[in-house]
């Protein structure tokens, strides 16, 4: 986790904003100040305009480790042990293809799951889902009996990345084969996809 400090203006400032010159290579005017669209800028040269008149003040930003940002330190630590405990629940799957030019994503191959290993790691996440989501979807869905977009839709709602990157997965495997493909159109349209074996990473 990594924290920033950012500058946040309260009060838009009421000045005369003067005529831009014709010469966009010229400086603007000591006192010009560019309006963007989250407020003030008063990045450049305000002659005459004190930062006090803004009533602004400093504010921590906590960063977790996939970037997402948070106000509440307490909330970004919750965030990053919900990372480490989806990450060890998936690390009993083999890890897809990576830089493989977008073939597996494109429809070549699949990945060959062990049955009882991928149903114990989907009602897993299911259980981690529980903590954050109440929805009767999730005990629906346990023991792959549900189709995967039903939790797809809770997920992402709730928009929680560690958990709808996870459950992505899920929803690119068919489940009665156990065959996960690059992408949901494969896991529902087998047989458009190159029916090849990858023998994936560990």
């Amino acid at each position: 986790m990594s924290i920033s400090v950012i500058v946040i203006i309260k009060k838009k400032p009421k000045i005369k904003k003067p005529q831009i010159p014709e010469d966009k290579s010229q400086d603007l005017p000591n006192d010009f100040a560019i309006c963007g669209r989250r407020g003030f800028d008063i990045s450049r040269k305000t002659n005459g305009f004190a930062a006090g008149d803004c009533k602004m003040k400093a504010i921590i930003k906590y960063q977790a480790k996939d970037n997402c940002e948070f106000i509440n330190e307490k909330d970004c630590i919750e965030y990053e042990q919900r990372i480490d405990r989806v990450d060890a629940i998936m690390a009993r799957l083999p890890k897809p293809p990576e830089n493989d030019g977008c073939n597996f994503a494109n429809g070549h191959g699949y990945i060959q799951h062990d049955k009882e290993t991928l149903k114990s790691v989907w009602n897993d996440l299911l259980d981690e889902f529980k903590t954050k989501i109440e929805h009767k979807w999730l005990d629906e869905s346990k023991d792959m009996i549900a189709d995967a977009s039903w939790v797809a839709r809770l997920v992402g709602d709730y928009d929680i990345k560690p958990y709808w990157k996870a459950w992505n997965r899920m929803s690119n495997i068919e489940r009665t084969t156990c065959r996960e493909f690059g992408q949901p159109f494969y896991a529902t349209h087998p047989d458009k996809a190159e029916l090849v074996e990858i023998v994936a990473a560990k």
